[in-house]
Order: C-alpha cells, then sequence, then structure tokens
C-alpha cells in the first residue's frame, strides 16, 4: 500500500484528541445530534461543534440535516481507511512481534464476531 505520509500523520493529528475518539465511540452507536453528544460527554455544544467541524474535515464523520436540526454519523469506508493506513505505518515484522499479532488476530476475531451480531441484527439471522 502507498499512501502519502503527510496525509496520514494529518489523519492520526485529527484523531489524537480523546474527545474526538469519544465522539467516534458514540457515533459507533448510531447517528446523533450536537446536543445529544454534547450531554453524553459532558462537553459544551460549541466545543463539540469544533471537533465535529475538523472529523468532518478528515471525512471521519458525515453531517445530514433533518428538519431543524442536523445529525452525524460515522462514515465507515473512511474510518476503514484510516485504520487500514494505521495497521500499515505500525505493522510489526519481526518474529518479536509473534505475541503482540496473536492478540491482535484474536481481537480481530472479537470484531468479526461483533459485525456479525450487527448485521444479524440489521438483518435478521440468516437462512442456510
Amino acid at each position: 500500500m502507498i499512501f502519502n505520509s503527510k496525509a496520514v500523520a494529518s489523519q492520526f493529528k485529527v484523531l489524537s484528541c480523546e474527545t474526538r475518539v469519544d465522539i467516534i465511540k458514540l457515533l459507533k452507536r448510531g447517528p446523533m445530534k450536537v446536543t445529544d453528544i454534547a450531554e453524553a460527554l459532558s462537553v459544551s455544544q460549541p466545543a463539540i461543534s469544533q471537533h465535529l467541524k475538523l472529523l468532518k474535515a478528515a471525512g471521519l464523520v458525515a453531517d445530514k440535516k433533518d428538519g431543524y436540526w442536523v445529525s452525524y454519523r460515522l462514515n465507515p469506508v473512511r474510518l476503514l481507511a484510516v485504520r487500514r493506513e494505521l495497521e500499515e505505518v505500525c505493522r510489526c515484522r519481526s518474529v518479536d512481534c509473534a505475541k503482540t499479532l496473536r492478540v491482535y488476530k484474536q481481537e480481530l476475531l472479537k470484531e468479526v464476531a461483533w459485525i456479525d451480531q450487527q448485521l444479524e441484527e440489521i438483518e435478521g439471522p440468516v437462512l442456510v
């Protein structure tokens, strides 16, 4: 995978703020309004709006106007791309990393199980 180091560093800079990471965690539950995010995180609405502006500029979240309100949701395609960029930057290829890779594999398997569960909740059970 070839990528622009400056662009990758910029993406990571956006994610270096704890509040923005907390926003992403919240939005994993589904779309939310700024006021709901601010209340959940006990952060002022203007501060949340600024964080969302940066996350939106990075392509990590998208907004949708719903009447008077604007709701924010994750952009899973961009989040996956950032995850892949992080994995490429941090990928360890030494023998000493085998233990870490085993732990990482277990975490990935848990994530796949979680994805399967989410899909089943959304789409219903798969009939074989």
